[in-house]
């Protein structure tokens, strides 16, 4: 049976952070049956091509799958991923770009699924397969109104279409490019809109990923049966961006009520969460009559941001039950007032009620040397041990070119508070954190002099700066555990 995954972290890291929200909020790792919405639980594995090709063969051979059977339940689950993450309510009109083989086929079925589902679709299939089955698929498309586009024209496609099928090429793929298909890779490679490939980022290899500067760079990536070694965070997380922009949190909620603004979204490795609170005190004018949540899409508002002045005031504004959010520039003397409306999404997802957490370490320091020591030892590994004890905290790393360890006592007496390393510890902990992801939690060092790190065994760290007078923003990151411990 084809499963929809689109979970890229790995077994180790995503198991405690999932595990400690499902306690909490009944949430797990979306890991979808075609068709029926139902919730797959269990650990990931990440499959090398001869694995790949294997397990095929074994649901053929074994499980007497035909083709056709397999093909449908990919394009259904493909279909249900783009809906999920890019709705026809603000993606409406889709283009697919269609490979000579299976890939090709899983991307004719989502193409009809699609229509189903709403939206305005084109198919783009440059080199047409011969067989009854494709040449089914595609008359089943056009019977369905699916448009067949005979040629790309490139300088259109950012206005005429607001998300892309990447069904080019599937784990199968070896170089070179075929003529006939450049233009679509080059399409798919050039895109200004988002980008969902199936199973596996056309051009890439399916075990090491891209191997061009210049490739396919998906914002979604439907794994078929399970994800390939391609679709590992190391691949796919390759943009680190400010604050909630890094690690891929591409959608977020802000749940509004009359005493604060409260925004979260979870990366889509599912290893992270990020949670801002901001206090209505903090805001000249703030009002809310009753509590609304609102899914928005990052990209989408860091554009409108961008608008802003450096000095301009800004104001959001939004309706009951609305599906679109505004936003109002005011320059200081009011002579300039720039307006921009925002499409919303609907999101499954409520907001996320982050449990009450008693921890056993709790270590206040100042946030630039925070983001020194992880920067620092991020050379010597991709993993830093965090470890407390009546000691002090020990922060260590250690891989080829050797080891690295940086240890911090209290301060007895600092001339500023902000300068003081401050621990609290009922109990020692000592627990492994990607240094990826700590990394990108210290682009927030800007907001805040001091961090504040929160550690128990077992339950995510909790990375923590105060924004003063108005909130806080914290990070919450599952710990590294040994797959014996799984």
């Amino acid at each position: 049976m084809r499963l929809l995954y689109r979970c890229n972290a790995s077994h180790c890291e995503i198991k405690s952070l999932l595990n400690w929200v499902k306690l909490e909020y009944n949430i797990t790792c979306e890991s979808i049956m075609a068709g029926t919405g139902k919730v797959y639980k269990g650990p990931i594995s990440y499959l090398t091509q001869k694995q790949a090709i294997e397990l095929d063969q074994e649901l053929f051979n074994k499980y007497k799958f035909s083709v056709d059977q397999l093909m449908e339940l990919a394009g259904l689950s493909v279909a249900t991923a783009v809906a999920r993450v890019y709705p026809p309510s603000t993606h409406k009109t889709a283009l697919v770009i269609c490979g000579p083989g299976n890939n090709g086929g899983d991307g004719l079925v989502a193409a009809r699924h699609m229509v189903l589902f709403g939206y305005t679709v084109a198919v783009y299939y440059p080199k047409r397969t011969p067989k009854p089955l494709y040449e089914n698929l595609l008359e089943q498309c056009i019977k369905f109104g699916v448009k067949i586009e005979e040629t790309l024209p490139a300088t259109l496609m950012k206005n005429k279409y607001n998300v892309m099928v990447d069904a080019l090429f599937g784990f199968s793929f070896k170089p070179p490019v075929r003529e006939e298909l450049k233009p679509a890779l080059d399409a798919l490679i050039n895109a200004e809109i988002p980008v969902c490939s199936v199973d596996v980022p056309s051009g890439w290899n399916v075990e090491t990923g891209p191997e061009k500067d210049k490739a396919v760079t998906p914002s979604l990536l439907v794994s078929l049966s399970a994800p390939k070694l391609c679709a590992q965070p190391i691949y796919l997380d390759t943009k680190g961006q400010e604050l909630l922009s890094i690690i891929k949190f591409d959608i977020f909620t802000i749940t509004l009520n009359n005493l604060n603004q409260n925004l979260q979204a979870m990366d889509n490795s599912h290893v992270s969460l990020v949670s801002l609170t901001l206090r209505a005190d903090g805001f000249d004018k703030y009002r809310c009559d009753r509590n609304i949540s609102m899914g928005m899409n990052l990209a989408s508002m860091s554009k409108i941001l961008k608008c802003a002045g450096d000095k301009d005031t800004v104001t959001m504004k939004a309706q009951d039950c609305a599906d679109t959010v505004t936003f109002v520039f005011e320059s200081p003397n009011q002579e300039k007032v720039s307006d921009y409306e925002m499409k919303l999404m609907n999101l499954d997802l409520e907001h996320l009620g982050i449990p009450e957490t008693e921890y056993s370490c709790t270590i206040r320091m100042p946030s630039g040397e925070f983001a020194r020591i992880c920067r620092d030892l991020s050379q010597f590994g991709e993993s830093m041990v965090i470890s407390c004890t009546k000691e002090g905290v020990k922060f260590s790393a250690s891989g080829d070119i050797g080891s690295a360890n940086v240890k911090l006592a209290q301060t007895a007496s600092v001339d500023k508070e902000e300068e003081a390393v401050v621990i609290e510890m009922d109990e020692p902990v000592t627990l492994t954190f990607a240094c990826q992801y700590l990394n990108y939690f210290t682009k927030a060092t800007s907001l805040s002099p001091q961090v504040q790190l929160s550690m128990s065994a077992d339950v995510p760290l909790v990375v923590e700066y105060r924004i003063q007078d108005i909130g806080q923003i914290r990070y919450y990151l599952a710990p590294k555990i040994e797959e014996d411990d799984s």
